[in-house]
């Protein structure tokens, strides 16, 4: 308003001034953008996911996942450095509760594994990356595990754990430090947080944006993160691909001696140790992080990748196994059994087999009954030949009133290679996949605790459920066993093993 007062050589001023912006501020900010595209993405239960990317579209990717209360902001010198963007592509994404993401009120959605590691999935598919390789500092390396142990490490391309032991040895006993709504203390306690991040003082700028970082996360989600899974020793042996250990020498909350051990039966694992660094080697020396990240990725990934021939690659899922995932979900038996050769067969476990409409029959009708909800993850074509359409997948996420009775809200099992044999537009042969040892354990320990509690109370159900002493579970059994489980457990007050339910791909 003032220089619309000043008359008409205000306005022409005015003019100028717009023009001299227009002149200087559009370069500046197309180039920003070429650095940086900024995006949200739906995490695993919709949770918006702010999701930073830079750097060179068609390269290898790297995901970069920050640590406790910080933000995509800590990899600021790897997004911007110009020999990393040249070769790869550069993602960094806010956790949930972090930075811009989204912050849900439910404790649960930050207590268990699997909702950060589906956020990290989200972000793969929606990018539609390719064995990604995963950099984690601090808390961020124990996401990076989490993707391992509800996926598998078959579809990443190597770990970069930064300040991190992930949780493959022991955490110091003790509780975290009590959690207060006074805006005051949590500023106080944001400075002295961020003042342990370095062993030597960083700069005004990085250091107000962690600051900022720490702030954004409100304290419901710093109580409910104390309650989260912290424990990953049981994944050590199955880290079957390259790993690089960045530590600090200076960082006294990741101990190299005893992580290093841990490691050291991994051929593919590498460690660096940073003289006079502390916890955040990728700020405090980011030229040398950025080398080793750098060298890391192209050792990792020169072997070249498995490529599928291009009959598979372009041959989709055959309708015949969707349309039997969908039946057996609907709890549909006969739309199931329709999708099956009239020689079908179902390979069962323990060296069982189904064969012809009557066996595969029963077999569906017992899973109307149970009513379980597949969910195979990684579903392709593995095999296009003779007119044979193998499917196989990564691993498959499983739910049915028998696993919620044992208190099992979901069940994993391992993955198959030709889980699905399809020929002629029919199934010849699906195969069921085996259930990960901690489920096997806990399936297996419920239903002998179950029967022996049946026996012992001289329960009337006992014959029918267990005729001659052995357990019978089929279409006509499994409403009685269901019924009779929640009984035992109602008497007993049984739950499974912890740590058995939280590896066997449950929400807690």
């Amino acid at each position: 308003m003032y220089l619309y007062h000043q008359g008409r050589r205000g306005v022409y001023k005015m003019r100028l001034l717009f023009i001299l912006l227009l002149l200087f501020a559009q370069p500046y900010t197309l180039a920003a953008e070429a650095i940086t595209k900024f995006q949200v993405i739906p995490g695993s239960d919709g949770v918006p996911i702010n999701v930073v990317e830079s750097g060179n579209p068609s390269g290898q990717p790297i995901v970069f996942i920050h640590g406790f209360s910080q933000s995509y902001q800590v990899w600021r010198e790897q997004l911007h450095d110009d020999a990393l963007r040249e070769r790869y592509r550069l993602i960094a994404i806010d956790l949930r509760g972090h930075g811009a993401s989204g912050k849900p009120w439910n404790e649960s959605a930050y207590t268990g594994y699997q909702s950060w590691a589906r956020d990290i999935r989200a972000v793969m598919d929606a990018l539609h990356l390719s064995r990604p390789v995963l950099v984690g500092w601090s808390f961020g390396g124990y996401v990076a595990l989490d993707y391992v142990r509800e996926y598998g490490a078959a579809s990443l391309g190597a770990i970069v754990l930064a300040g991190s032991h992930a949780g493959l040895i022991d955490r110091p006993p003790g509780g975290g430090a009590e959690v207060s709504n006074d805006l005051d203390r949590l500023v106080a306690d944001g400075r002295a947080f961020v003042a342990l991040m370095t062993a030597s003082p960083m700069t005004p700028q990085v250091s107000e944006s962690m600051l900022h970082a720490y702030l954004m996360l409100p304290p419901y989600v710093r109580r409910a993160m104390g309650k989260k899974r912290l424990n990953n020793k049981d994944l050590a042996d199955q880290l079957d691909l390259p790993i690089l250990l960045i530590l600090g020498e200076k960082d006294a909350s990741v101990p190299i001696e005893p992580v290093s051990a841990v490691l050291s039966a991994n051929s593919k694992a590498s460690i660096k140790k940073y003289a006079g660094v502390g916890h955040s080697s990728f700020i405090e020396a980011p030229a040398k992080f950025n080398h080793d990240l750098d060298a890391f990725v192209k050792a990792a990934m020169s072997a070249p990748p498995q490529t599928e021939p291009a009959s598979m690659s372009s041959t989709p899922i055959p309708k015949a196994v969707t349309d039997y995932l969908a039946a057996v979900n609907a709890g549909d038996s006969v739309a199931a059994v329709a999708s099956f050769a009239a020689s079908g067969e179902m390979h069962l476990l323990q060296g069982r087999v189904a064969r012809g409409y009557a066996e595969l029959l029963e077999i569906e009708r017992f899973h109307e009954t149970a009513r379980p909800r597949m969910q195979p993850v990684g579903l392709r074509v593995t095999r296009v030949e003779d007119g044979e359409i193998a499917i196989g997948f990564d691993t498959n996420i499983e739910s049915s009133a028998v696993f919620s009775a044992i208190g099992l809200e979901r069940v994993r099992a391992t993955g198959l290679t030709e889980a699905f044999v399809v020929k002629d537009g029919k199934i010849k042969i699906a195969r069921q996949p085996e259930f990960l040892q901690p489920c096997t354990r806990i399936i297996t320990s419920a239903m002998s605790a179950a029967t022996e509690w049946l026996r012992q109370r001289r329960d009337a159900r006992s014959d029918f459920l267990m005729p001659e002493g052995k357990i019978r579970m089929d279409a006509l059994t499994v409403s009685g066993w269901i019924f009779a489980i929640r009984d035992w457990r109602a008497s007993t007050g049984w739950v499974p093993d912890r740590g058995d339910h939280d590896a066997c791909a449950n929400p807690n």
